[in-house]
């Protein structure tokens, strides 16, 4: 009876050792990577030359166990973000004089807005409704596939929080940018 006490005990123990469990964090830092990538990319900014990597790694860091990604985040891109990437740049291109103008603007949350209807017909200004419905559209869009690129698509919400400061960031000298309390200021 104590023997098969004893070999249920060491059993359950390990089995329990045999668990792991495995954390999939949301990787802000490499998220914001990705997002500066395509914004540049959207906005037509030339991208800097990347950094040679960190070579002050220690060994635990190479051979001990590292934060478990759903994939790389590094990319974060397949056929259905490009494609949505692509589109982006698109409508953005289309969207560029009335940022220039200043009739758009980039609002809060990083998506083009209708800010001033000045100088615009009424033909000039259900254009300019239609592609900021567009571009509202594409965004969004484009945070569920990166998400789901990720394999964490319950994370769309944080892939937009991020994306949104660098659209504004990477506004161009010139456009309207809204701050966080509703406030815009030419950049």
């Amino acid at each position: 009876m104590k023997k098969a006490i004893l070999v249920q005990a060491v059993l359950a123990a390990l089995l329990a050792a045999a668990c792991v469990t495995v954390n999939i964090y949301f990787p802000a830092a490499e998220v914001k990577q990705d997002a500066e990538r395509v914004v540049q990319d959207v906005y037509g900014v030339e991208q800097p030359k990347s950094a040679p990597a960190d070579k002050g790694r220690s060994l635990l860091d190479l051979l001990g166990p590292g934060p478990a990604l759903a994939q790389d985040f590094k990319t974060l891109s397949n056929a259905a973000t490009r494609g949505v990437e692509a589109e982006l740049k698109a409508n953005q291109s289309q969207l560029a004089p009335f940022l220039d103008s200043g009739n758009v603007g980039i609002d809060r949350d990083g998506l083009a807005a209708l800010r001033d209807q000045a100088g615009l017909s009424l033909a000039q200004v259900a254009a300019v409704k239609r592609l900021v419905a567009k571009d509202s559209a594409l965004k969004a869009q484009l945070y569920q596939e990166k998400a789901r690129a990720a394999n964490v698509p319950e994370h769309a919400a944080k892939v937009r929080d991020v994306y949104r400061g660098v659209w504004r960031d990477f506004a161009a000298p010139g456009w309207w940018v809204q701050d966080d309390s509703g406030s815009w200021r030419r950049k």
